[in-house]
């Protein structure tokens, strides 16, 4: 039980209450959502919470970054900048040195309350309170403050992502992040809260993207909705936000079969990769490590690898297939672009896939 797990807590932290007709913001990060993968649901009823602030509310597809990555996309989200100015390019990036937006509120006097945001630093302290996502392994610190962790362990909160092929863990675990933050929402004082729910993601990577395993997760995503918009009441402004969406691709491209078969055995593909996106690195590069600026030694063997890109067709259509090719610190722009992994990043036309390994054809 939630509420009496975590009880103890806010009388041992003294926070503040909740202060009657305050300003507040609630932002609900659904991973994964776009409205064309979601439109069979909300026209057959099935995402009546949604469905409901989307009628009386201005909405829209927004970019997502250049790589459509979570970690790219959420901490450009928190940070305001992109990539090449808050150093995040993957997962296995460090934290950014980029402040998040609610510290800045926080130098204002509001106070937040922040739940399950990729990448959120637990360690910078805040005005508020920060429960980290999954990336944080079950030992390390995932709470701000540190005193709340093990209220939330009693509390059935898991920060670690469920890895099994098992939606009713994932609605589970959905279900009891909503407690949680109810029971925050409640009883401190805040002026913005951010709760992100990952398993929409997670269960369009297990089972794909239709099923009933799939609709059951968004469907619970949209309980979960309501249960915080009847928590925060009807003066609250709302945000529903996603890192990026999902589509089925009608071909798709393996350029680590391409190298083999066109005689640069010495690339391959790495990180970061999403979607019809994928970086390609020299051989000697560590997965997922920076560049050096500029390539000057691979000069020629990277112009040559580009234009044979360039030229690549697809056999069944006789179409070229690659839409953009650049040097990867081109792409992101800014003081961290040297940090970007792969040498070149790698843009196929939208009907595209981009396979992260090697098949046993290029197509």
């Amino acid at each position: 039980d939630p509420e009496h797990a975590l009880a103890p807590f806010f009388e041992a932290a003294s926070l503040p209450r909740p202060v009657p007709d305050a300003r507040r913001l609630l932002i609900v990060g659904i991973d994964g959502a776009g409205w064309e993968g979601l439109a069979p649901l909300l026209e057959a009823g099935e995402m009546p919470a949604l469905a409901a602030l989307r009628a009386r509310a201005r909405w829209g597809a927004l970019r997502s970054m250049v790589v459509p990555e979570s970690a790219m996309s959420w901490t450009a989200l928190r940070t305001g900048v992109g990539s090449g100015r808050n150093g995040v390019f993957t997962f296995l990036s460090g934290p950014t040195p980029r402040r998040s937006f609610w510290h800045q509120l926080g130098d204002h006097g509001f106070r937040s309350l922040i739940v399950g945001v990729p990448k959120a630093d637990p360690t910078k302290a805040l005005k508020g309170i920060l429960v980290a996502d999954w990336t944080r392994g079950p030992r390390a610190s995932w709470s701000w403050p540190a005193e709340l962790k093990p209220y939330l362990r009693r509390a059935g909160f898991v920060p670690s992502l469920a890895r099994l092929r098992n939606a009713e863990i994932y609605r589970d675990r959905m279900r009891r992040r909503t407690e949680v933050v109810q029971q925050l929402l409640a009883k401190v004082d805040w002026n913005l809260a951010f709760v992100v729910y990952e398993y929409t993601d997670t269960v369009a990577h297990r089972f794909g993207l239709s099923g009933e395993e799939w609709a059951s997760v968004h469907r619970a995503v949209d309980r979960e909705l309501a249960a915080l918009l009847a928590a925060v009441g009807e003066e609250t402004t709302v945000l529903v936000v996603s890192d990026h969406g999902w589509k089925q691709y009608a071909r798709s491209l393996s350029i680590d079969a391409w190298l083999e078969q066109n005689g640069y055995s010495g690339w391959r593909t790495n990180l970061p990769y999403s979607g019809n996106t994928i970086s390609i690195s020299s051989v000697d590069d560590e997965q997922g490590e920076p560049p050096v600026r500029g390539r000057e030694a691979d000069g020629d063997s990277l112009r040559a690898l580009a234009a044979g890109l360039r030229d690549l067709v697809d056999p069944s259509t006789g179409e070229r297939v690659v839409a953009r090719i650049r040097e990867s610190h081109h792409a992101f722009d800014g003081p961290f672009s040297d940090r970007a992994p792969g040498r070149l990043l790698v843009e196929l036309r939208p009907e595209y896939r981009a396979l992260p390994r090697k098949a046993e054809a290029v197509f």
